[in-house]
């Protein structure tokens, strides 16, 4: 009978055989750049001033 030590539950939950993240991992990185690219361009082109008070109240909707 093999009697293999019992995992914790760090190895139980970045093991990787099996798993469907390394197929998925590039499109997770991929649109987690895009989203980024675009907050920041759009954080970028916010000025933040007395006279744009009022734009900001609702830029992220």
């Amino acid at each position: 009978m093999i009697v293999r030590p019992r995992p914790t539950f760090l190895q139980l939950f970045f093991v990787m055989r099996g798993s469907v993240v390394p197929r998925i991992l590039p499109q997770i990185l991929g649109f987690a750049l895009y989203s980024g690219s675009s907050l920041s361009s759009r954080a970028s082109s916010i000025s933040i001033s007395a006279s744009s008070a009022s734009r900001l109240s609702g830029w992220w909707a």
